[in-house]
């Protein structure tokens, strides 16, 4: 038997004696984040494995043969015999507010779901899901619901710091001064400032570097870059970190604004985005967005990250708590609660090198983005002051950038209707 293992909290062995005693069913008893593959020769049967919330990346392509398999699409599109297409499922998964969770951006491409086993045997592919996020009633009264948060948070972080010796990003929000306030011994706090000029953020050479880690355009502009930079930065110090992500995701905060992305797209092709990924429940497609794009860009970063907000568990019982906000997380650590952290953004330079950029795209008539996107949306946005631009405009332009440069490094054949 061979194991091919994605993830801090597991090691090879352990996960292959835990097969040769329950078999396809060891995943329901496996915790943490993990992704991986499992080779039986006993009965040729290759088993594909991802955790509860699909904090690792797992895809898989089949041939005529057997299938192709990878934590990233990259690694399955490196193979030549896999034809670079993206079919009207990809069209769509461009569009999306999130990534469906079975569907990739590339023809014939899947994603091992969440919480699912993907099984590939002589006699075909089968899927079998063994956890999905549900509703059950809640019990508990407001001091049981907060006590058993603070467990379950309290657990999660021990967990994440059973291997390795992971730093805490703390960042001076909520999220992560909790964790730091929870880890077991006081954490020795080392002071940096860090900083990213709002215009170099909107550089094309880091632009590519964040498309590269994603593989596909999200349009998360200086979010995205941002976060990279930031994790390049960790990771001259650290090569584990443990994360407040998914905070906001689990227990509510505010949202970024996002552009509609098939209202950009040119109007042949609007009435044919219907998107899967739209509906699924918000929650589900925002702990998605957030898990995805900050497990990508760490990896890209070299870092490797721990979310102890992804705990099942503790997903679980929050999204079945009435009313969970962030004042639940207040009260499980009112000691190590933050003042609110200042973010200084000066959008206006940031939005102005957008537009200048844009206008190298439009004028770049026959290039494959400029047949796919609406162009006097693009216009209008070019042609509005930088300095009073919405934030779904700023966030728009940023995904024609990005589908503009990942067409140039991908090089897709498009399907259309």
């Amino acid at each position: 038997m061979t194991v091919f293992l994605d993830g801090p909290m597991h090691d090879p062995d352990a996960v292959l004696r835990d097969y040769l005693v329950w078999g396809p069913d060891l995943a329901t008893r496996l915790e943490g984040t993990y992704a991986f593959a499992i080779w039986d020769e006993r009965d040729r049967r290759l088993l594909l494995v991802r955790d509860r919330l699909g904090t690792k990346p797992l895809y898989y392509y089949p041939t005529p043969d057997g299938v192709l398999f990878g934590s990233e699409p990259k690694s399955i599109l490196a193979d030549e015999s896999v034809p670079r297409i993206v079919d009207m499922n990809g069209l769509r998964e461009l569009v999306a507010s999130a990534q469906s969770p079975r569907w990739a951006l590339w023809k014939g491409m899947y994603a091992v779901e969440p919480g699912q086993v993907v099984t590939v045997s002589r006699s075909g592919i089968t899927t079998h899901t063994y956890w999905r996020l549900e509703t059950k009633p809640h019990k508990d009264s407001v001091q049981e619901t907060v006590d058993m948060t603070r467990s379950l948070l309290a657990d999660g972080i021990l967990r994440a710091l059973a291997s390795g010796s992971p730093r805490v990003l703390l960042t001076g929000d909520l999220g992560s001064s909790v964790i730091a306030g929870l880890t077991p011994q006081t954490p020795r706090v080392d002071r940096r400032a860090w900083s990213a000029d709002m215009a170099a953020l909107a550089d094309p050479a880091l632009r590519r570097k964040v498309i590269a880690a994603r593989d596909m355009p999200m349009g998360f502009g200086e979010l995205d870059a941002t976060l990279y930079l930031l994790f390049s930065s960790v990771g001259a110090e650290s090569s584990v970190v443990l994360s407040g992500t998914l905070v906001d995701e689990v227990f509510g905060g505010s949202l970024h604004p996002r552009a509609d992305r098939a209202v950009l797209m040119c109007p042949h092709l609007r009435g044919h985005l219907d998107c899967p990924a739209d509906r699924y429940s918000a929650a589900e497609r925002r702990m998605r967005t957030a898990i995805d794009r900050t497990e990508r860009m760490a990896t890209a970063a070299g870092v490797e990250i721990r979310m102890p907000y992804s705990d099942h568990r503790l997903v679980e019982y929050i999204h079945n708590t009435p009313s969970a906000e962030s004042s639940l997380l207040r009260h499980v650590a009112p000691d190590v609660t933050p003042r609110a952290a200042h973010i200084a953004r000066s959008s206006a330079h940031y939005n102005a090198e957008l537009q200048l950029q844009a206008k190298e795209v439009l004028a770049d008539r026959d290039h494959l983005a400029m047949s796919l996107i609406d162009w006097d949306w693009l216009i209008d946005a070019i042609a509005m002051d930088p300095a009073g631009m919405p934030g779904n405009v700023s966030s728009g332009l940023d995904w024609v950038l990005d589908l503009y440069h990942w067409a140039d490094m991908y090089e897709p054949t498009v399907e259309r209707p």
